[in-house]
């Protein structure tokens, strides 16, 4: 049996170093106060924050807004929206003009709904879109219930698989355009990463795609999501489907956010 340790260790490295995910486009982990924040990912692009009357503004939270609580962990706080969605009115914090050429993508971040209302009504967690196409993350109809447009094409998640409100979601999207297939990931600060719908929906890929990338809310500022977002990060792959995370590599990043990798 001693003779089998170092094997076994050797080979159980490689696994844990597989789940480490690759360097994002984009990473704003929101913990910087001000009316501008330096992208962590590899675009040079920084992320803009303005109010509802459109005028650039600071829109961290407060210390200890963020997931883990801690004094240093600040969240992006559009929970002085005036409603969840179509109905509202509320800040937006974007970067003003990205461009994205990508065969897959996966998009991750950490959601918390104000009030008992969950996500919703076509709130907008991003959106990316141009004549050329893109994509958006936005709440369905169905309360609890996200969906994502791709190049047109609409694909919702299990119903009610984000209904939890007032308390911090985990969420992931990836998009193959190979197999032309979209994932959904939910977990919790408690829970571990799981599947929450996959569907196949001819979108082809995104091809040159030149718009802002938007976070918490549409451009007319009419479709915020009323609430806070932590550690947004969007992977992609221009030539192949590297930018689709595993499910233990979308462990890995939960389980980095609460501090516990």
């Amino acid at each position: 049996m001693k003779t089998l340790l170092p094997a076994a260790i050797s080979l159980a490295l490689p696994l844990t170093l597989c789940a480490e995910a690759p360097q994002p486009l984009f990473f704003f982990d929101f913990n910087t106060p001000g009316k501008v924040e330096a992208n962590k990912g590899s675009d040079p692009a920084s992320l803009v924050f303005r109010s509802a009357d459109r005028q650039e503004a600071d829109l961290h939270g407060p210390a200890g807004s963020g997931l883990t609580g801690a004094p240093t962990d600040l969240a992006l706080d559009n929970s002085t929206a005036t409603a969840m969605g179509k109905d509202g009115v509320g800040g937006l914090a974007s970067v003003k003009t990205a461009q994205l050429s990508a065969h897959s993508f996966t998009v991750t971040g950490w959601i918390k709904a104000e009030g008992d209302r969950p996500v919703a009504d076509g709130a907008r967690l991003v959106e990316m879109v141009s004549p050329a196409g893109g994509f958006f993350v936005f709440g369905d109809a169905s309360d609890g219930t996200l969906a994502t447009i791709i190049n047109s094409n609409s694909v919702p998640s299990e119903k009610d698989a984000y209904a939890a409100a007032g308390s911090w979601i985990f969420f992931a999207v990836s998009y193959d355009g190979g197999t032309q297939t979209v994932v959904y990931y939910i977990g919790s600060p408690t829970e571990a990463v799981t599947e929450a719908g996959s569907k196949n929906v001819p979108a082809g890929v995104l091809a040159d795609v030149k718009a802002p990338l938007m976070l918490l809310n549409s451009g007319n500022f009419e479709r915020p999501f009323k609430g806070w977002m932590d550690n947004f990060r969007l992977f992609t792959s221009e030539n192949d489907s590297s930018g689709v995370l595993s499910l233990d590599q979308l462990e890995a990043i939960r389980q980095k956010d609460l501090g516990k990798k």
